[in-house]
């Protein structure tokens, strides 16, 4: 009844005016830009639909005319609009309102309709906007498909799975940008619960679709996948941690990684995956990347100080404790280096915070925040606290090695003295101080433990020897004051003398670097450091036996018969022997004692020769290392001792003494070469060994190289095999062999093993090696060319090797030849003026096909696929490049059985005739027909004009002009059947609209030029009525015409008079079914995507720039 009444004071709007007020409300968002107009155009429509389109008839004029601007506004030849954007964002916007007013789904039936229509469209544009659309709609609709009352549901459950079969149909679209937005529309739902009876998303679910975008061949769609995915689970961010490890695109890496610095709790992840994820941001290539350590880190630590305090805040001066609490959760004990770098991370990143507020001082409110008294990290005020016994040494050691980090990064270099001398008064006490409280710790906890560690003793051991390290560590960061010097030299001496203090490899290590480093500095306290050593290991031998004298001064460098008869009379026991032994080798590896004199030799063969025997295969290690650094230094030894003992443990030790063995004669060849390390390991009498070059003995140096092969190839052992590998790897990269091939070859086919796949580690240091190997030179480069074969041959026989059964021989050849492509050099000047090594690997190729003749083979078609992706560059000679010629068309015609060998290979030749041009532009019309590689053909009607400048406006070559470019225009012509006496007309006089080459104005007549502002504004002004297209037409019309003209000129301008433009079909009346969709046939030309915009109020853009 009211609505009765109401319309009695308001006229009924006519279908004409309710058609323009919706193209104008259109065009005001359009035009517009802000936020008010947005909302009073909702308004205003949304009213519109409500009080004048009461009728079926005003329904459908409101309807069609939405339709009508809809197919203009997704038809464009260029990207995404924003203005086009926020039309389509009123109209869901008006269609929500709409619906929250009368409760009617009207306009959402109508939107899913259109989507589902205009979703096959021949346009990628327009498939984009389907998306874009349907993502929008998701996007500010409140959807409960739980909800069986369909009227409390913004979206009905068909228009809703309607919606989702548009998305999922374009999600697998061909075009890459389509399949973008798709991902992005899908990520509005990817949490909504999953209908049982909706079969197509039970099978695949928005949140699975966009998971498996994750592994899409374009990095684009990577990258939208992985912005686009909701990280609610574990396994979502196990699959972004793939994919900031192993993806080939480092693009992708990148935002991989940006987006677990943003939103990855570090829960919900395992230790090693946390290690792993730090490692990798820290080894990035990407600056950028590694910056992001410092935001992760810092989010971490909030969430470290959340769970630990259950305090929300970010206050830095709160957040310095979670630095520490976060180690709680990192496994610092195996991963020093990482977990150092990660923590210098995020104390840069908690001084960035400070120095928002304290400027340049920011280094001392740092240290100022560590520095209370109750802080729970370790500061001048309260680090005795490690000496309280309630505390557990796990959590002592992580103290430790916070304070020592800290400490080091506060001192660092990169502030000013006086600002590092401050922090240190805050930071830690005096040297001589704490000194005396090291040396308490020591008597209290480091006592050595005689007994078999249980299996949780053993860890609280770790732990103790890793809290140990890191006190000395704080030492050189301390005053150096003369009595506080005093203090810490006697402290290193005490720990080494001491037989309470259980001493280790490591932590002799850490000594020997600091009294060298601080207390013997210079060369000539060597001889000095020398003597305080034996003084210590005669301290601690005389405790074992009060009678004996191990070494004394000695007037030269020969051992006397007293002091062989005092060392063979020595019977220390084991625990004494083995405490000398890592001092000894903790001297050694300072590497400032590298003469063998007489106090050298006799400690040798005291502490070390004996050693080789005992049981403990730590022991053997250090007296391993010993013999090795020896080595290194003095060859004579290694020549007459040490190599048959490496040669003999290969033999018979056990896994762990074989890798110290492994690493030892790496750095033996390093330090000697290979050929010189590689006569010492042949199988013969040490005797027999030439010493002089002039020996003219042949001797077998492969046998020491076979057996780092042997090794790295053994499937049961990874440990051994990674030694290996990388033991290969330090040799190749340190020096240039003949005898690298067979290394070479190996590695190659390891890399592409099925178990190699499966260890990480091994497959990382082979994947990385090749290119960086290949990169280094030209040689390089030679090397990898001339294993080919060798690696095919072995490929072809591969079923006498289990191994390699599941390799890809095609992917192992492309591999590569990339590996070997010019564009790897290209910032080596010298190694470029040589020329690719790709002219030698297609001579290899083109030889071995030519021997083979007509046969189809799958080895075959490698060789051709090989030959079809090389790179020739001009540098090469004319002689080189017409055997190459020859050579490849011998193969070619010889080649018949097999046509897809054929095509690789010709691509192969049209690139050496390419290079002959470039080489000699003279042969380019010299060359005959039969060897030209440009097939001419026929224009069709979708080449532009720019493409086919003789037909379109030919000229008559010169009399006698035989080298010039245009000199068989007449043959080609000939043979196109065309007259070349018939007048064609030039581009100005025809109105050309090319449909790959949109234009920005069409040129009619000549006389007049209609932009296309000018044609949308009055297309917007005069609604329904077709002024525009009878203008065009008329000027068309009015086109001065030529004789006759026939053949593919003659169809090309038939067919660009008939052409519509996209005005012309929008412009077509919406009532006829035969073409509603108007320019969904129109095939845009694809342009390059610029940076895609999600917000509809974004700056607006002239029209002129995207129509045609």
């Amino acid at each position: 009844m009211g609505r009765k009444k109401k319309s009695l004071l308001t006229p009924v709007m006519d279908c004409s005016t309710i058609r323009e007020k919706v193209c104008s409300y259109l065009l005001t968002v359009y035009e517009s830009k802000d936020e008010p107009t947005m909302k009073r155009t909702i308004e205003s429509m949304s009213s519109l639909y409500i009080e004048n389109c009461t009728t079926e008839e005003q329904k459908d004029a409101f309807f069609k005319e939405l339709r009508y601007r809809m197919n203009f506004l997704t038809v464009s030849f260029k990207d995404l609009n924003p203005n086009r954007m926020r039309c389509l964002l009123l109209i869901v916007r008006t269609s929500v309102k709409v619906f929250n007013t009368v409760g009617e789904h009207g306009l959402f039936n109508f939107l899913t309709e259109f989507c589902q229509t205009c979703c096959d469209a021949i346009s990628p544009i327009v498939r984009r906007y389907v998306c874009l659309l349907a993502g929008l709609i998701f996007s500010i609709s409140v959807i409960n498909n739980q909800n069986d009352d369909e009227s409390q549901s913004l979206l009905s459950k068909e228009n809703y799975q309607k919606l989702f079969c548009v998305l999922k149909k374009r999600w697998l679209d061909k075009n890459t940008d389509v399949r973008k937005e798709a991902i992005h529309a899908l990520a509005n739902i990817q949490d909504d619960p999953v209908n049982p009876d909706f079969e197509v998303m039970m099978d695949c679910s928005a949140k699975d679709m966009i998971s498996l975008s994750l592994g899409d061949r374009d990095s684009e769609c990577r990258i939208e996948a992985i912005r686009s995915l909701s990280m609610k689970e574990s396994r979502d961010f196990k699959y972004v941690l793939k994919l900031a490890h192993h993806d080939q695109d480092l693009i992708v890496q990148k935002e991989a990684i940006r987006r677990l610095a943003d939103d990855m709790p570090y829960t919900m992840v395992t230790n090693k995956e946390r290690i792993d994820l730090i490692e990798r941001i820290i080894a990035h290539p990407d600056e950028d990347v590694r910056e992001m350590l410092g935001v992760l880190l810092y989010e971490w630590i909030a969430q470290a100080c959340y769970l630990e305090r259950r305090d929300e805040t970010k206050d830095p001066t709160a957040l310095c404790a979670g630095s520490l609490y976060l180690l709680k959760h990192i496994n610092f004990l195996d991963n020093e280096q990482t977990i150092e770098s990660a923590l210098f991370g995020t104390f840069d990143r908690l001084l960035d915070e400070f120095y928002q507020t304290d400027g340049d001082e920011a280094i001392l409110a740092l240290a100022e925040a560590f520095s209370d008294r109750n802080h729970a990290c370790l500061n001048r005020a309260n680090y005795k606290k490690l000496l309280n016994m309630n505390i557990q040494m796990k959590d002592k050691s992580a103290l430790a090695f916070h304070w020592h980090n800290l400490i080091a990064f506060c001192c660092s270099n990169q502030f000013p003295e006086n600002l590092r001398t401050d922090c240190r008064f805050k930071l830690v006490p005096s040297m001589k101080t704490y000194a005396e409280f090291v040396q308490e710790f020591l008597a209290t906890f480091g006592a050595m433990n005689n007994r078999s560690p249980r299996r949780g003793q053993a860890n609280q051991e770790s732990h103790k020897r890793f809290c140990i390290i890191q006190l000395l560590k704080i030492f050189p960061y301390l005053d150096q004051d003369q009595h506080g010097m005093k203090a810490w030299k006697e402290l290193l001496f005490h720990i080494l003398s001491s037989r309470v203090i259980e001493l280790h490899a490591k932590l002799v290590e850490q000594i020997t670097q600091n009294l060298m480093e601080f207390h013997f500095p210079k060369d000539e306290d060597t001889e000095v450091a020398l003597h305080e050593f034996v003084d210590v290991i005669n301290e601690v031998v005389s405790k074992a036996n009060p009678n004996s004298n191990i070494t004394r001064p000695l007037p030269n460098d020969t051992l006397s018969q007293d002091l062989n008869a005092t060392i063979n009379n020595l019977n220390i026991d084991v625990p004494t022997r083995r405490r000398c032994l890592t001092i000894f080798n903790g001297m050694m590896k300072s590497g400032r004692f590298n003469v063998v004199g007489a106090i050298i030799q006799s400690l040798f063969d005291f502490i070390v020769v004996p050693s080789f025997t005992l049981t403990d295969k730590e022991d053997r290690i250090l007296a391993y290392e010993v013999s090795g650094i020896i080595s290194i230094f003095h060859d004579q030894f290694a020549r007459t001792h040490f190599i048959f003992l490496l040669k003999n443990a290969f033999q018979l030790e056990i896994k762990s003494v074989k890798l110290a063995c492994i690493e030892i004669i790496g750095d033996l060849v390093l330090a000697h070469k290979y050929e010189k390390v590689a006569e010492m390991y042949v199988s013969c009498d040490p005797s027999d060994i030439p010493e002089d070059d002039d020996d003219e003995e042949v001797l077998n140096l492969s046998e020491l190289l076979n057996q780092m092969i042997a090794f790295s190839g053994d499937e049961s052992d990874k440990q051994l095999a990674f030694a290996a590998t990388e033991t290969l790897i330090r040799w190749m990269m340190a020096e240039h062999r003949p005898e690298w091939s067979d290394a070479l070859t190996h590695l190659l086919i390891l890399s592409f093993r099925q178990d190699v796949q499966e260890n990480p580690k091994l497959r990382g240091l082979l994947s990385r090696f090749f290119p960086m190997f290949a990169a280094v030179s030209r040689a390089n480069q030679l090397q990898l060319v001339n294993i080919f074969e060798k690696v095919m041959d072995k490929l072809r026989n591969r079923l006498l090797d289990g191994s390699m059964i599941s390799i890809n021989e095609e992917e192992v050849a492309l591999w590569l030849a990339k590996w070997t492509s010019p564009s790897i050099l290209e910032n080596i000047g010298d190694d470029m003026k040589e020329g690719s090594v790709h002219k030698i690997l297609a001579k290899i190729i083109l030889e071995d096909l030519d021997q083979r003749g007509d046969v189809d083979d799958h080895f075959v078609y490698i060789y051709c696929k090989v030959a079809s992706v090389l790179e020739l560059d001009l540098n090469i000679d004319d002689e080189e490049l017409d055997e190459l010629v020859e050579l490849c068309t011998s193969v070619i015609k010889d080649m018949s059985s097999a046509p897809k060998n054929l095509k690789l290979l010709n691509v192969f030749l049209k690139r050496l005739h390419t290079l002959q041009m470039k080489r000699n532009p003279q042969q380019q019309h010299n060359m005959p027909r039969s060897e030209s590689t440009t097939v001419p053909r026929a224009p069709s009607a979708t080449t532009s004009a720019s493409a086919t400048p003789s037909l379109m406006s030919p000229v008559p070559p010169e009399s006698g002009a035989e080298d010039e470019p245009g000199v068989e225009m007449d043959k080609v012509l000939e043979n196109l059947k065309i007259n070349t006496n018939t007048h064609v007309p030039s581009i100005q006089s025809t109105p050309q609209i090319p449909p790959k080459t949109p234009k920005t104005a069409i040129r009619i007549s000549n006389k007049k030029k209609l932009t296309v502002k000018s044609l949308t504004q009055e297309f917007f002004a005069r609604g329904r009525e077709s002024a525009i297209k009878r203008e065009i037409m008329s000027a068309v019309q009015a086109t001065p015409k030529g004789p006759p003209v026939t053949g593919p000129a003659a169809r090309l301008r038939n067919r660009t008079t008939k052409l519509k433009t996209p005005v012309d079909a929008v412009r077509e009346e919406p009532e006829e079914k035969t073409n509603e969709a108007g320019p969904l046939t129109t095939r845009p030309k694809r342009q390059p995507r610029s940076a895609k915009i999600k917000v509809p109020n974004i700056q607006e853009e002239n029209m002129i720039d995207e129509e045609a």
